[in-house]
């Protein structure tokens, strides 16, 4: 009798033991259970604050470039096009849709719209983005015939023009090559390059 009252002592005392083992890992997985949710909460908290910042920057970029562009086409043109950009996301990236717009029609980069268009908004592109380098390269750059269809009436001067205004307003000083008379005019300073015997040299 005595064993089997011991032996029934010991089954239960045992499971007292389970028991409150299994109290321990349950207020330990509800523990991992309330971080797991707070950890939830913040990122859903961070996600929102770096899509939120990250809009108001693609705004901000958006302006950015293509107020410069815009700007660079109405000093050159009566009526110009205007550069827009639209974000897009697609499996985590986002990737940028850039297009013309004039008179309420939109137009495609490679559309019909003139290469001295083109010209004058590459060219003010590019600027525009090495103003957004952080740090910038040194204020310098190379131009090979940036406006190298830009003809008719007065254009070549009034894009000579808007380089040299842009060239102060950003701080950069633009090397160019150039064939065309009223670009070379507009420069602040001219170097004539000759070649002799296959030997491209300054001419003095």
């Amino acid at each position: 009798m005595n064993n089997t009252v011991q032996k029934y002592r010991n089954i239960l005392e045992r499971k007292k033991g389970q028991r409150a083992q299994l109290k321990k890992q349950i207020r330990v997985t509800n523990k991992k259970l309330t971080d797991l949710k707070q950890s939830l909460e913040d990122n859903l908290a961070a996600q929102a604050i770096i899509f939120d910042q990250a809009k108001k920057t693609q705004e901000q970029l958006e302006y950015h470039l293509s107020d410069i562009v815009s700007k660079a086409m109405s000093s050159v043109f009566e009526n110009p096009y205007e550069l827009k950009l639209k974000f897009t996301g697609k499996g985590g990236k986002i990737a940028v849709e850039m297009y013309f717009t004039k008179n309420e029609n939109i137009y495609g980069l490679k559309q019909g719209i003139g290469g001295g268009t083109r010209n004058i908004a590459s060219l003010a592109l590019r600027l525009s983005v090495w103003t957004l380098k952080m740090p910038r390269t040194r204020p310098v750059i190379f131009l090979d015939e940036p406006l190298h269809f830009l003809k008719g009436e007065n254009l070549p001067e009034r894009g000579a023009t808007m380089i040299k205004e842009i060239s102060k307003t950003i701080g950069l000083q633009i090397i160019m090559v150039s064939h065309d008379p009223d670009l070379i005019a507009g420069a602040d300073k001219i170097f004539n390059i000759v070649k002799k015997k296959k030997v491209s040299r300054v001419q003095k």
